[in-house]
């Protein structure tokens, strides 16, 4: 085998001289060194990162029905809360806190309702949910999300009152379309 020689110095490019053989200098092989620990290290930190993100994920998905449904009454709380602050800001003039405000309580209540979405024996909790999400999106005029959330409703088994009102928003936005 033979040995390859390099002209240039591994780190800054400059020509080696003598018996230099990769580093025209301890301070560039320093550097070098340096430059190695660091990837290696930055590289171990980025694992242990996605490491954590997808545990992360798998313990979003394993919420029990109790679980879920605490979080969604949570949820539902701190949308009605922004309802409020809506009405409260609409009725004193401020529109443009009134929709965000709006808006934050439609993000609030969607949330509320997926995180329940897939337990259809929750009626009539699960269909109120959706009933309200669907209701906060067509006042944010969001229009697609709304009958997206009104079929999510109708999947599970609503009560004929709440099933009604859920008819009736979709009237709202069939007459918004007109």
């Amino acid at each position: 085998m033979t040995k390859t020689i390099n002209y240039i110095c591994l780190h800054c490019g400059e020509l080696l001289t003598g018996k230099q053989e990769k580093y025209c200098s301890k301070r560039c092989a320093k550097r070098e060194s340096n430059k190695r620990w660091k990837k290696k290290y930055w590289e171990k930190i980025h694992a242990v990162i996605k490491a954590n993100k997808i545990k992360g994920k798998q313990r979003r998905k394993e919420l029990t029905k109790q679980e879920s449904l605490k979080r969604a009454n949570e949820l539902h709380k701190l949308a009605m809360d922004f309802a409020e602050k809506a009405h409260i800001a609409h009725c004193k003039g401020n529109i443009d806190n009134s929709i965000q405000f709006s808006l934050e309580a439609f993000q609030a209540e969607q949330k509320a309702a997926m995180l329940i979405s897939r337990y259809k024996d929750l009626e009539p909790t699960r269909s109120v949910l959706f009933r309200s999400a669907s209701s906060l999106a067509l006042d944010c005029g969001k229009i697609r999300d709304s009958e997206k959330l009104i079929s999510l409703a109708l999947e599970g088994n609503p009560s004929q009152e709440i099933e009604k009102e859920l008819r009736d928003i979709i009237e709202r936005i069939n007459a918004d379309k007109k």
